[in-house]
């Protein structure tokens, strides 16, 4: 959404000049500081909270959206920081019954 969009860009230049939102350095992917994060985007940006795995939701929802968005694979699996396009696609992207739709009304 633009009104997360725009959370995302302020945070990114106050707090974030090197340009990644969450360097590996700095946070463990299931750090509780990073999940204090998610919750205070999600607040800021007026976004319901999931009640568990948020970080594992956000990361196939983020994932998914990428590519019904029609981003390359290798670019969502660098986005992704996964090591094989193949983690990006067998575990966190989801099909919609409206991809399954148009998939089928293509032939």
């Amino acid at each position: 959404s633009d009104k997360l969009w725009a959370l995302y860009s302020e945070v990114m230049e106050k707090d974030r000049p090197d340009g990644r939102f969450f360097p590996p350095d700095r946070f463990e992917q299931n750090s509780g500081e990073l999940a204090a994060i998610f919750k205070f985007v999600l607040a800021r940006a007026g976004l319901p909270m999931p009640k568990k795995s948020l970080h594992h939701r956000l990361r196939h929802s983020y994932c998914t959206n990428l590519i019904r968005a029609g981003v390359d694979l290798k670019t969502v699996t660098r986005l992704m920081r996964h090591s094989d396009v193949r983690i990006s696609l067998n575990v966190y992207t989801h099909i919609s019954d409206e991809a399954m739709r148009d998939g089928v009304n293509r032939i």
